[in-house]
């Protein structure tokens, strides 16, 4: 089951999230916290302040997750390529297609911003979980005459070979997330475990498909979002997109999706209103009274 606890103040909804993992682990339930890269730290020291020792609840990170899997049913590797590495691994590339591919000559071999895009290209298709298949797939699909086909097709062979390259003794951090998906394909690590996913605003194509194993698997699987519910405004279009995504990873696999509200008691209708309205378009005014008693506006008098 896959719930989705949706609420605007994130500190609310994450000491709600503590507190349900505190409740789990004490009915001796196995719990597993994941959450962005950079809040690990601060999460573990958080539940600690509650009462939950580190050693009962596994707390991290996606690529924290990959790397446990890893060690549980093997593929851990560190030999991961440096940025150098795949500038240089990119040289070798271009050098060996230089004959092959119009347009990439001797000059393009000392050309370090377009090899730098090029590193990025293949960086930004691996997190979209697109190989190079996919991409000389598509070129075929696509009229002779189209520039476009030739682009990708370009394109699939730049990025099969430059992957090959690394491969032959590096691993490369980006294809971390696609390698754990391949293990929870496999292995089914989260069927006894509670998951409780908390400070995402988003996820790349190639991590929803890691969370999507994890629904798929787990009895209970808990995902805050910082919004509400048929609030429509602008700036929570990449949250209402995550929320999509969401119900169709549950969807394909038949999984049951609850919504629950998470919303904060505000100390005054003042405060309330600017959390619900400061980035509104609407124009709404605050019908409470011509002076707000609990509201204060300082202007500065520089910007320093």
């Amino acid at each position: 089951m896959l719930k989705i606890i949706y609420g605007y103040n994130r500190a609310e909804k994450s000491l709600n999230v503590y507190q349900r993992v505190k409740q789990d682990l004490e009915q001796g339930r196995k719990v597993v916290l994941i959450v962005p890269e950079q809040t690990v730290l601060e999460t573990e020291r958080t539940l600690c302040e509650l009462g939950v020792s580190s050693l009962s609840c596994q707390v991290l990170s996606l690529r924290r997750l990959c790397n446990m899997l890893f060690r549980e049913y093997g593929g851990l590797c560190y030999n991961y390529i440096s940025k150098a590495g795949k500038h240089a691994a990119m040289w070798r590339t271009v050098k060996e297609l230089s004959s092959i591919i119009d347009g990439l000559t001797d000059s393009t071999l000392k050309d370090a911003p377009l090899l730098s895009m090029l590193v990025s290209s293949v960086e930004e298709m691996q997190m979209s979980n697109i190989n190079a298949d996919a991409l000389s797939r598509s070129a075929r699909m696509l009229d002779e005459n189209d520039p476009l086909r030739n682009t990708l097709e370009d394109l699939s062979q730049i990025y099969a070979l430059y992957t090959h390259i690394v491969a032959e003794k590096y691993d490369d951090p980006a294809d971390d997330i696609s390698a754990g998906c391949e293990k929870l394909a496999e292995h089914r690590y989260f069927e006894n475990r509670f998951v409780y996913f908390d400070g995402f605003s988003g996820f790349t194509p190639a991590e929803a498909e890691l969370v999507g194993h994890i629904i798929a698997q787990s009895p209970l699987v808990s995902l805050t979002l910082g919004y509400v519910q048929g609030d429509r405004r602008e700036q929570f279009d990449r949250l209402r997109k995550t929320d999509k995504t969401l119900r169709f990873l549950a969807g394909r696999k038949n999984i049951k999706v609850i919504s629950e509200n998470c919303d904060i008691e505000f100390a005054s209708d003042e405060a309330e209103f600017i959390s619900r309205n400061l980035w509104s378009y609407s124009g709404k005014k605050y019908s409470g009274g011509d002076k707000p008693e609990c509201v204060k506006v300082i202007r500065c008098s520089s910007k320093q």
